[in-house]
This record gives C-alpha cells, structure tokens and sequence, in this order.
C-alpha cells in the first residue's frame, strides 16, 4: 500500500535539493522579490493538491499536517545546506 507521508516527505525533500542546486548555480535568484523559499510552499500546495485527489479516488489515508509540517522543514533545511555550501545568501 502506498504510504503517502513518505511520498510526500521524499518529494519536498527533492524540492529541497532542486531549489538549493538552482539558486547555487544562479545565485541571482536568491534576490528576487519573493523569496526562493517560498517556492517550496508552492511546491508544497502543488503535492498536498495531488494527494487529495488520490485520497478521494483510491483511498488512500491523507498527508496529516505533522507530516506537512515535517517535509516542509526537511526541504527547507536541504535548501538552506545547498546554499550554505555553494556560499550564496539564502535569500
């Protein structure tokens, strides 16, 4: 069966890693407007939308908002290492 709270965990976590590595090799992104980080938030509505719909057509048990919460903070934390490491300001 599938677990979507690791599902979700694992995509936010690649978010994560995605955004970090864009913002590394395109430091210029980390000074727009709004945020990088907030992207992970886009990212975040874009996945919970997605598993809604999995949870009304195959019944599968929906993401609680701990686990929100959790895979959230993961990408956010994975972010902020890749540009730590890179040694761009995280915006």
């Amino acid at each position: 069966m599938l677990n979507a709270r690791i599902v979700y965990i694992v995509l936010m976590l690649l978010a994560g890693l995605a955004l970090g590595v864009a913002v590394a090799m395109r430091p210029a992104l980390a000074s727009g407007p709004v945020p990088p980080i907030m992207a992970l938030l886009m990212v975040s509505l874009v996945i919970d939308l997605a598993t809604m719909a999995l949870v009304s057509r195959r019944g599968i048990e929906p993401v609680s908002m701990n686990a929100r919460l959790a895979g959230f903070f993961a990408a956010a934390i994975v972010y902020l290492l890749c540009t730590m490491v890179a040694g761009v300001s995280p915006g």
